[in-house]
C-alpha cells in the first residue's frame, strides 16, 4: 500500500536559476511546511549548494530545525515573535519577520539580533499599516522591509500596482533597507514586483500559474499501486457518505497512496 513522492533536485535547482535570473538583487528560497512537504533538509541542502542563502519559513519551530541543517543560513521566520519565542530565536540565530507593535514591544529586552518588518499593503493579513514612523526601530537592527502581493498570479490586477505605490512610500522613510516583495508569481510580473530579494517559494517546486512558464519545472511525482479494479453499474454509489453516484457504468481502481 506504499505510495512514493520523487523530487527531483535537478528541477529544483534549475527553477531556482530561473527565478534567479530575473532578480536583479539576490534570491532566497521560501522552505516553509517541511519544503512545501518534499523533505526540507534535502531541498534547503541542495538549494544552498548552489548560492541560495537566504531561506523563509512560517514558524519558530521550522527555523530551529532548518538552523540544525544549514548553520550558516539567513534563516527569516514569517510568523515574528509569539509569546515564549523569544530566546528561542535567539539560541537558533533567526530573524523575526515583526508584524506589528505587540509583537516589536516582545523584543524590548535583552534583543541583540536583526529583525524585518512586514507591511500590510493590501493583503490584509499580517504586517504594519502605512502610519509607522522610521523613529519606532531606531534601537534595531532591521535586516529587510518585506510586503505581499494580494492577487500578483493576475498580472492586469490594479491592486498590483497599488500596493507598490503604497510599499513604496513607506520605504522612502527607511532609506538603504533591502525590501523584499515578489513571491513566485510577483517575481514575474517584473521588476518593480520585486524588491532587492526575491522569496520564490511554491513556484520553486513547479507549481501555481508560474508553472505555465517555459523555464518552470515539476520537481515532484507522486505514484502509487493499484491495488484493486472494480466495475460498477450506473447508479452506484462510491466514497464515505456514498458522496458519488456513478452516472454511468464506469471501471474504478483503488491506489494505495492515501493511507496516513
Amino acid at each position: 500500500m506504499r505510495g512514493r513522492l520523487q523530487v527531483d533536485l535537478g528541477a529544483l535547482a534549475t527553477n531556482f536559476r530561473a527565478y534567479s535570473t530575473l532578480v536583479q538583487g539576490s534570491t532566497g528560497a521560501v522552505v516553509k511546511a517541511n519544503a512545501y512537504g518534499l523533505g526540507v533538509e534535502r531541498v534547503s541542502n541542495a538549494l544552498f549548494s548552489i548560492g541560495c542563502d537566504t531561506f523563509f519559513v512560517a514558524i519558530v519551530e521550522e527555523g530551529k530545525q532548518l538552523r540544525k541543517v544549514l548553520p550558516e543560513a539567513r534563516i527569516l521566520v514569517f510568523e515574528g515573535v509569539v509569546p515564549g519565542s523569544v530566546d528561542d530565536l535567539m539560541a537558533a540565530n533567526l530573524i523575526p519577520v515583526v508584524n506589528n507593535f505587540n509583537q516589536l514591544s516582545m523584543l524590548e529586552t535583552g534583543w541583540s539580533g536583526s529583525i524585518a518588518i512586514h507591511m500590510d499593503t493590501g493583503i490584509g493579513r499580517l504586517g504594519f499599516g502605512p502610519g509607522i514612523n522610521r523613529r519606532d526601530f531606531d534601537a534595531y537592527t532591521i535586516e529587510m522591509i518585506l510586503t505581499h502581493l494580494a492577487c500578483a498570479d493576475d498580472p492586469n490586477h490594479p491592486q498590483n500596482k497599488d500596493q507598490i505605490e503604497r510599499f513604496q512610500k513607506i520605504t522612502n522613510n527607511f532609506p538603504g533597507i533591502p525590501t523584499s516583495i515578489g513571491n513566485s508569481e510577483g517575481i514575474l510580473l517584473g521588476p518593480e514586483f520585486i524588491g532587492n530579494i526575491g522569496r520564490p517559494g511554491i513556484g520553486l517546486y513547479g507549481r501555481g500559474s508560474s508553472s505555465d512558464d517555459s523555464d518552470i519545472m515539476e520537481v515532484a511525482s507522486l505514484s502509487g499501486m493499484v491495488l484493486q479494479v472494480e466495475h460498477y453499474g450506473s447508479g452506484a454509489s462510491l466514497g464515505y457518505g456514498s458522496s458519488y453516484i456513478a452516472e454511468k457504468p464506469i471501471k474504478v481502481a483503488t491506489v494505495g497512496i492515501g493511507y496516513a
